[in-house]
């Protein structure tokens, strides 16, 4: 019996030692799997953090660079507009214009302007002092130059280097146009590594190693202060912009990089986080809540920086437009003179700027933009601090709260008065240029026109005649007939001098819907008397239900007339050999627009004519201005239409323009 109870004893020692062991590992393996387990997870989720907050410095240099570019080409475009726009311009003046360029946009070291014979006009910068032949002697400006004249709009040149050792630099080049007359193009000579330096050195931080190249070649660098540069780590990012190849290089720093892994103390850490949850989650949120303040104080100051860049300013507001703006941007002083504290505080709302004519369709606009939650877009004047009135464009959207449902308003505003002034100015002088083609044309037209008058006139004179004859005899049951006829020709004498006043008068453009039919009628009225004098008769062919047109009646009977005597002459330079009619012919076409035709059996258009048909003081005529078509293809494109030729197949051309129907009142 001893022996069998020592026999038991032992083999039940035997057994429960395994089975604790067992446990122990069980547990040790739970526990290190939990670790590891917790580990793995920071440890992404750090990784992901860091590949965020890189991508996001990628996309803000990305950002940054495009559209400073697109900056600079807007600010040489306006800068080669007022430089002609300006008749007084000195060349002291466009110095101070360039200067100031140079000076709000680091980067550029010379701004010129080059003669269409490739010779420096005027010049500030770094380059002011050089030849006259200047900076138009480097083939890739040259190339640039070219191009922005064949385009009407500025362009980047490729890279060059002014000598074999200087650095890279590229140009923006803007063409400069007159009257339509080509007159050269403002150059501006870009360093890149100091461009990117004013653009996006605020920028960088030190999280990482940034280096950006174009077209290959390293331009800029930033290194962060008290790290080592691990290229093995380095992540690519290439994107194109405005023909150039750019490719930004981003290596973390070691430091941003252990910040989020775990070493040997924070592995201590996570075992006794393991141990009690609710600290651990407290530590795990208090690290991505870490990580994210770093990346929200990056983002702010990356928009800082962005804000700065901007050509205007941003705001945001809630509904009620009585409460202080919540946000306002340092452009607000530039754009209207005040500080952004004096919006911020509540002293002054943007609003108390608006023009009082603009200030009830501003408000009508942002109570549309609150209740449809539509993006809006609209233009105005302010008058600024100065008491100077200036055009505003802005553009934004709603936004909505996710926390509280507050709904703001985003909008952002630029200074467009150049843009306007300009667009005043060129109005202004085609309005000019079409009174003085309308004067022109009358006078071409005097003898027709004279004739048209002298026959009420000559009318008038024998019914007087007449008249006083039967009153002698004691005719006067006839007297009525003979007044009836004599009013009848006073007003037709009355209704040429009319028209030809209405197509003297110069005055601004006043649109009414009229017929079709009316339209022609009048027109070919004012013909007539001209076709007479050249032996040729008009035949006119009107569609019939032809919907009516909103036109500016005298500046529409202009360029119809124009087209009528320009064939005429056209029939009358090969002595109507086709015969002496010309038409009219008036359609819609299956689009819905309406077709003007004048169908002439002359000369037509020669091929070497085609190309410069339409362009400013271009004519084959001995005593033309070479404005007639310019001006009439410019009234009809006003109008939203078109004016253009074709050839006859027997003979001739046919000139025609387009005009859209004018829309009913209860059209949608």
């Amino acid at each position: 019996m001893g022996d069998m109870a020592r026999a038991t004893i032992v083999h039940t020692e035997q057994t429960t030692r395994p089975s604790a062991i067992g446990w122990a590992v069980l547990a040790g393996v739970v526990v290190a799997i939990g670790v590891f387990a917790l580990w793995y997870v920071v440890d992404r989720r750090a990784h992901e953090q860091a590949g965020s907050s890189i991508d996001h410095a990628v996309h803000m240099n990305t950002l940054l660079i495009r559209q400073d570019a697109d900056n600079r080409l807007l600010a040489l475009g306006r800068l080669a507009l007022r430089s002609v726009t300006d008749s007084q311009l000195s060349q002291a003046d466009w110095e101070v214009d360039a200067k100031q360029h140079l000076v709000d946009m680091p980067g550029f070291v010379t701004i010129q302007w080059i003669t269409p014979a490739l010779r420096t006009r005027w010049a500030v910068g770094a380059d002011a002092n050089a030849s006259a032949v200047g900076i138009a002697a480097i083939p890739a400006i040259q190339a640039a130059i070219q191009e922005a004249q064949a385009d009407s709009a500025p362009v980047f040149s490729d890279i060059f280097q002014v000598n074999e050792s200087g650095d890279p630099r590229v140009a923006v080049i803007a063409p400069v146009f007159h009257h339509g007359e080509y007159e050269g193009v403002i150059a501006g000579v870009i360093e890149p590594t100091f461009w990117l330096e004013s653009v996006i050195g605020e920028l960088q931080n030190d999280n990482a190693h940034i280096q950006i190249l174009l077209e290959g070649d390293a331009i800029y660098r930033f290194d962060a202060p008290g790290d080592l540069l691990d290229a093995r780590v380095t992540q690519q990012h290439r994107f194109t912009s405005h023909g150039f190849e750019w490719e930004i290089q981003v290596t973390p720093t070691t430091s941003f990089l252990s910040a989020g892994h775990a070493d040997a103390p924070t592995l201590v850490l996570i075992v006794g986080l393991l141990l009690s949850g609710l600290t651990a989650a407290a530590v795990y949120f208090g690290f991505a809540a870490r990580n994210r303040s770093f990346q929200y104080h990056d983002i702010a100051l990356q928009l800082a920086t962005l804000f700065r860049n901007l050509p205007g300013m941003a705001y945001r507001r809630n509904k009620d437009v009585a409460a202080p703006m919540a946000f306002v941007s340092e452009g607000c002083q530039a754009l209207s003179g005040y500080r952004r504290e004096i919006f911020a505080d509540g002293d002054k709302d943007w609003l108390d700027l608006v023009h009082p004519d603009d200030r009830g369709r501003v408000q009508s606009h942002i109570e549309n933009a609150f209740a449809s939650g539509e993006p809006f877009e609209f233009s105005y004047r302010i008058t600024d601090a100065n008491g100077k009135t200036r055009w505003m464009w802005e553009r934004g959207r709603v936004t909505a709260s996710e926390v509280d449902h507050d709904v703001h308003l985003e909008g952002f505003v630029t200074d467009i008065t150049e843009q306007r002034s300009a667009e005043s100015e060129a109005r202004e002088h085609r309005e000019h240029l079409a009174h003085v083609d309308r004067l022109n044309l009358l006078g071409e037209m005097a003898t027709g026109i004279a004739h048209e008058i002298n026959q009420p006139l000559t009318a008038i004179s024998l019914f007087v005649q007449a008249g006083g004859r039967m009153a002698h005899e004691g005719k006067i049951e006839k007297l009525p007939e003979i007044f009836d006829k004599l009013i009848r020709h006073a007003h037709r004498a009355s209704a040429v001098i009319e028209r030809m006043q209405n197509l003297a008068r110069r005055r601004e453009s006043a649109r009414t819907t009229v017929s079709c039919k009316d339209l022609v009628r009048d027109v070919v009225r004012l013909a007539e008397a001209e076709a007479r004098i050249r032996d040729m008769m008009i035949r006119v062919d009107t569609e019939a239900g032809l919907p009516d047109v909103a036109v500016d009646s005298v500046q529409i009977q202009q360029v119809a007339l124009n087209l009528l005597r320009n064939g005429m002459e056209s029939m009358q330079s090969v002595n109507c050999k086709n015969g002496n009619t010309i038409g009219v012919h008036t359609q819609q076409l299956e689009d819905g627009m309406i077709e003007f035709a004048v169908i002439d059996s002359g000369a037509g258009v020669p091929e070497a004519e085609i190309d410069k048909l339409f362009a400013p003081f271009s004519t084959t005529k001995k005593s033309g201005m070479g404005m007639g078509l310019s001006i009439s293809r410019a009234i009809v494109t006003a109008h939203g239409g078109r004016l253009d030729f074709r050839n006859n197949e027997g003979g001739g051309a046919t000139f025609f323009f387009l005009l859209p129907p004018a829309v009913s009142k209860g059209a949608s």
